[in-house]
């Protein structure tokens, strides 16, 4: 599937390498399935490639892929329906949809959140802080420090929605 976004033999092997490597064909899948552009395609696969080259960096090792799981149930509340993509014991992957307009209060994460937005239009509301606007192809960190927040989101919006464990997740017997 990377090969819908690279041709040329040294970036496919880079993009294959690393402790993301055996994960870069499925998540090429899911960025091309999802609609995005080519060039836009290539800075998420980048993206994704250089971290697991940082990961190697600091000895970090996701270990050889699980087998997939069944896909979990979507729920829907209030005309926010979610999606359980892929959960692994270093990142969860969620798709978030709106019904309606929505506001979203943000509890501030343990651990930085990203969101990824696919479809619709939005912002990111703080007090004492310019809003943060959401348009498709925009990729946003929400810090662990995050002041409570408020996401308003368009009816059609969609994003995608990456967690990390906490720093202390797993730590406690």
């Amino acid at each position: 599937m990377i090969e819908l976004f690279y041709e040329h033999p040294y970036t496919l092997r880079y993009v294959r390498s690393g402790p993301t490597g055996p994960y870069m064909d499925a998540f090429a899948k899911c960025v091309a399935d999802t609609g995005f552009a080519r060039d836009t395609g290539r800075g998420k696969l980048c993206g994704a490639a250089h971290l697991g080259h940082w990961m190697a960096l600091e000895c970090i090792d996701l270990g050889p892929p699980a087998p997939p799981a069944p896909a979990a149930p979507a729920i829907s509340v209030d005309g926010i329906r979610t999606q359980g993509l892929l959960e692994t014991g270093h990142f969860g992957l969620e798709r978030i949809e709106t019904a309606r307009d929505v506001a979203l209060e943000i509890v501030p994460p343990a651990a930085p959140l990203v969101w990824m937005v696919l479809a619709g239009a939005g912002r990111i509301e703080t007090t004492g802080a310019p809003s943060v606007p959401l348009a498709p192809g925009t990729t946003v960190l929400l810090p662990a420090a995050l002041e409570a927040s408020t996401a308003r989101l368009a009816a059609g919006t969609a994003l995608l929605r990456v967690t990390v464990p906490g720093r202390l997740d797993g730590a406690m017997v």
